[in-house]
């Protein structure tokens, strides 16, 4: 019999969830909000998961209603819930191994996000003693220009980090190389993944096949992007997820390419949607064995970009 695994992750503008996903069935737990969820669990040719609602106490779900999942079992699990932006979750587990572990990580914005006042990614190094994880970050505006720098003490306890001084800081960090922190209501989180010892090959990234979600103004839509082997991606929302069947339209369409890599694993990058274009801070490296890109972006607003390698 599979097992089931537990994950807990951030939602924009700031939302703390639990889930459970097992072979057949799921729960999970906004715990911003004290909303509960279970249902059923069904796997789909195009890479995702169906999570049907079965009980909820969620005024805004009913039970019928339809998620999806993308899931890199104990390591990272994508949500497009019913209502409302993506969910990005790490494995709860075993602790990491090593006194130090350095990560790269892009925001998942705050409710009120400005890209003259507002952190667009950063750099966390963690220096563990026994359940102790101190972490040095440094946040960055979109520009490059450095937002702040702070240093703080989690307790780790399961695959959890909390911050006992701080009850809305909470975070998650996986053996795998995943890493997540949640700011607390309205204040975002940020999401990322191990940095690598060295930079990574554009190329290499781009020889594949993504699935996963994208977010824009709390909207969220599953996705496809198709590297061409060349540093660049077509990526296309899926009009049926179920069925796997992709949008021709260009407004739901568009294309990413990695450029400058301003720390290994960490691009600068564009993505351009008919003639306009928009900049992006990716983080990349592989965990479990498949390649993860977390992206933040910008036009008007900001959005996320979160994919797993099919």
């Amino acid at each position: 019999m599979a097992r089931s695994i537990n994950y807990r992750g951030t939602q924009a503008p700031g939302d703390v969830w639990s889930y459970t996903i097992g072979a057949e069935t799921f729960t999970a737990t906004n715990s911003t909000l004290s909303h509960d969820y279970a249902g059923s669990v069904s796997s789909l040719p195009s890479g995702f998961k169906k999570l049907t609602m079965a009980t909820t106490n969620d005024p805004d779900v009913h039970a019928g209603d339809v998620a999806y999942s993308v899931e890199i079992p104990d390591t990272a699990l994508l949500v497009k819930p019913v209502n409302g932006a993506a969910i990005v979750a790490c494995g709860l587990g075993d602790q990491p191994t090593g006194s130090s572990l350095q990560y790269n990580w892009v925001s998942v914005p705050e409710e009120n996000w400005t890209a003259s006042d507002s952190s667009a990614y950063g750099m966390v190094s963690f220096t563990s003693t026994g359940t102790t994880f101190t972490g040095e970050v440094t946040a960055y505006l979109t520009d490059g220009t450095v937002k702040n720098h702070f240093e703080d003490s989690f307790t780790y306890s399961g695959g959890n980090l909390t911050q006992p001084e701080s009850p809305d800081l909470n975070g998650a960090i996986t053996p795998s190389g995943t890493f997540m922190l949640d700011f607390g209501p309205q204040h975002g989180g940020g999401i990322g993944v191990k940095r690598p010892s060295a930079p990574l090959d554009p190329n290499d990234i781009s020889n594949r096949t993504f699935i996963g979600i994208s977010v824009n103004r709390h909207n969220s839509n599953c996705v496809q992007a198709v590297g061409d082997g060349h540093g660049t991606f077509a990526a296309n929302d899926f009009t049926d997820v179920e069925m796997g069947a992709l949008s021709s339209d260009p407004e739901h369409s568009c294309s990413v390419t990695l450029g400058t890599q301003i720390a290994p694993g960490l691009f600068r990058a564009t993505l351009t949607a008919g003639t306009d274009s928009f900049a992006m801070i990716v983080t990349a490296n592989k965990a479990s064995g498949k390649w993860i890109l977390y992206a933040f972006g910008t036009d008007d607003g900001a959005y996320n970009v979160m994919l797993v390698e099919r």
